[in-house]
């Protein structure tokens, strides 16, 4: 029996990790603000990906990350950033067989080129990013001035890739829950850092000057 071919998935790009109270490794919560090299909001993309899931149970979902920029935090090693990511989803009610791992990369523009490989394998002709809003502008100008990125260009022109911030699909699914704790996050002083690094990331990359 041939295998299902994915004509639509939800791609979450991992962002940081850290340990739960039980020790085990999780995706960040929205606000990092003692460690800025740390991105913040993974979790809140996994929340996000799988209500858009069970809005549309045709996507598959591919969990995006290899270890990240350190094997080591703190001295610990950790497991890979995809396999993070597909606990969380399958605690969140994704299927196993909805998940596609892309374990390789340890940067959002890795992240990138390796996804491109994956969309050409499976035939995949729409695309959902999932980030954090306050990493979506980068993504954007990674696709439109980065390298070796020509999948992801011609879909972006055609439409066919759609950035989805984590905060706005929370907001739209259950507003009560997420509209005052994402509007206090955003004020926060560990966020207003964030954005100001991913603004000067935006701008080195139309300069030509970001390290790929």
């Amino acid at each position: 029996m041939e295998k299902e071919k994915p004509q639509k998935a939800i791609i979450i790009l991992s962002a940081g990790i850290k340990k739960d109270k039980n020790g085990n490794w999780m995706s960040t919560g929205l606000v990092e603000e003692k460690n800025l090299s740390s991105a913040s909001g993974g979790k809140a993309r996994v929340i996000a990906a799988s209500y858009i899931y069970k809005d549309d149970s045709e996507n598959f979902i591919i969990a995006s990350g290899g270890h990240g920029s350190d094997r080591n935090i703190l001295g610990i090693k950790h497991p890979g950033l995809s396999k993070i990511l597909k606990k969380e989803l399958i605690e969140s009610g994704v299927p196993a067989n909805k998940i596609i791992e892309e374990n390789k990369s340890n940067t959002t523009y890795q992240q990138l080129v390796e996804l491109q490989k994956i969309i050409v394998e499976k035939e995949i002709k729409n695309i959902i990013i999932i980030s954090n809003r306050y990493h979506l502008p980068r993504i954007q100008a990674m696709i439109e001035f980065g390298p070796d990125l020509n999948i992801f260009k011609k879909m972006f022109r055609a439409s066919d890739i759609e950035l989805k911030s984590a905060e706005d699909v929370l907001i739209k699914y259950k507003p009560e829950k997420w509209k005052k704790i994402i509007t206090k996050v955003y004020q926060s002083g560990g966020m207003v850092a964030r954005i100001d690094l991913e603004k000067k990331g935006v701008e080195q990359i139309k300069k030509g000057t970001y390290s790929f």
